[in-house]
């Protein structure tokens, strides 16, 4: 489909978009209540649980197994144990993490060669946008996983370690292949090793899980066999357990697409389509599964929209899932984009479907979080229909730009300290030729991410532009 066709559709659309009021749809499938199993020990319970758990793993087994020295213990015990309390949280928290690259630059500078601490230094204390730096922090976590892999730290430390330094080698290029080959064997190893203990609390299940498949999703040999090496081990201790139907079911759904490939439908393979439709028909059936077990989860919910899309259900079964996801968390932007893209004209939507939804997100009292930012997505995706040129024009528009405008305000109102989002605002700003709102962005901004806009010279020279175009009195 020609670019020209897309972008005076795409205009209808927002005219469209702009005239109508919100439209809240709702699945026409009867919903029905899950079976709640037995009772669960409750959200505290489980944080509690998992912060002694980390504690254990990380300060008593530095002060059972690390390198001691006055000079640097206080230091390295306050980095490993905020970075406890960040593995409990589940997301960044900007305190923490300042706490454990200050508390590992101090134990660093004072002599510590304990390989958990320098590992914590070389993931925290080394963050850099510097593009030099780069690979000398990709260096220190390799030095660091090597040293951690021939400790006697806990083996999820060793896990964790291997897997950061395989993801920062393979960002070098292949000349580090062999190197990220072998730390990827070794995540899996240490990994293996994790699960043959059942009081590893279920969020670490998950999230391990989700790492290491995360790390091999581009081998999709390597991947199906690290599944089948650990999946044993969810069946032997978390069985009934709704993270395990929802680790299989992520799992089936990636491999199927994995099957499939990017490409457009017809050039799909017959055994392609096949694997293709099997699999996620163990998605479905695993997701379902952890619905049930969970329905609290608004995880298995969003995968299974994804599942929807693949296996070509009407929109009702799609808004069934979408509806579940959004009771249980009305913050789900995961959700939200799961549907924007069933929504997708690639997948039998419209434009005007998207910015339907979009504007739905934005204008919801019911919804919050990143839902809002919907609406930038969903102008994102379109624009990703035209070519260079169209998509310059695209950004240009006023509609486009009050959409925005719009998400990011509501959104940075109620997250004014969130300066990643603020960074994507900017560079929203400078799309659209507002010079105005660029410059007053950029002095909210806090500390520039130059490595975001593409390096120190790109960003100073947008800045010029900005300062040049805006009229001074």
């Amino acid at each position: 489909m020609k670019t020209s066709y897309y972008l005076g559709l795409l205009c209808l659309a927002l005219v469209t978009a702009c005239d109508s009021s919100p439209v809240t749809t709702r699945p026409k499938t009867k919903e029905t209540t899950p079976a709640t199993g037995k009772d669960k020990p409750t959200v505290e319970a489980q944080k509690k649980s998992r912060l002694q758990w980390n504690l254990n793993t990380l300060v008593k087994s530095y002060d059972k197994v690390g390198r001691h020295n006055s000079r640097w213990d206080k230091a390295a015990t306050a980095a490993l144990a905020a970075f406890a309390n960040l593995r409990t949280t589940g997301h960044p928290v900007d305190s923490l993490q300042n706490e454990i690259k200050q508390s590992t630059t101090i134990a660093v500078q004072k002599g510590c060669q304990d390989p958990l601490v320098k590992y914590l230094h070389a993931r925290y204390g080394l963050a850099t946008e510097n593009e030099e730096d780069i690979l000398l922090r990709a260096e220190a976590l390799q030095a660091a996983a090597q040293a951690l892999s021939e400790s006697e730290y806990p083996a999820v430390r060793k896990f964790y370690a291997c897997v950061r330094a395989a993801e920062a080698l393979h960002l070098q290029g292949s000349n580090h292949w062999n190197e990220v080959v072998g730390f990827r064997k070794q995540a899996i190893f240490f990994w293996v090793q994790t699960l043959q203990d059942s009081s590893v609390p279920l969020g670490e299940v998950y999230d391990g899980c989700n790492d290491l498949l995360n790390l091999l999703e581009r081998n999709p040999a390597q991947y199906g066999n690290a599944f089948l090496t650990f999946e044993p081990l969810l069946d032997r201790h978390w069985p009934k357990e709704s993270i395990t139907h929802l680790i299989k079911g992520q799992f089936y759904k990636r491999s199927a697409w994995q099957a499939r490939g990017s490409g457009l439908a017809d050039t799909v393979s017959e055994a392609g389509w096949k694997t293709f439709a099997e699999r996620l028909d163990l998605a479905e059936k695993s997701l379902t599964k952890a619905w049930e077990l969970d329905p609290g989860d608004d995880r298995s919910a969003v995968v299974m929209i994804v599942v929807a899309m693949g296996k070509e259900q009407e929109k009702d079964q799609m808004e069934l899932w979408f509806t579940r996801a959004m009771t249980a968390n009305p913050n789900s932007y995961e959700a939200c984009k799961a549907k924007r893209n069933f929504l997708e004209p690639k997948w039998g939507g419209t434009p005007q479907d998207m910015l339907a939804f979009g504007h739905e997100c934005l204008n919801s009292t019911n919804w919050g979080g990143m839902v809002p930012l919907t609406l930038v997505d969903a102008h994102q995706s379109l624009a990703g229909y035209l070519d260079k040129d169209d998509q310059v024009r695209y950004w240009k528009q006023p509609e486009v730009w009050l959409d925005i405008k719009a998400a990011f305000d509501k959104y940075l109102q109620a997250n004014p300290e969130d300066t990643t989002r603020r960074h994507w605002y900017v560079l929203w700003a400078f799309r659209a030729g507002q010079w105005e709102e660029l410059n007053r962005q950029v002095e909210l901004m806090g500390p520039v991410n130059h490595a975001f806009f593409g390096g120190r010279e790109a960003f100073e020279s947008m800045m010029r532009q900005a300062k040049a175009k805006v009229k001074t009195p």
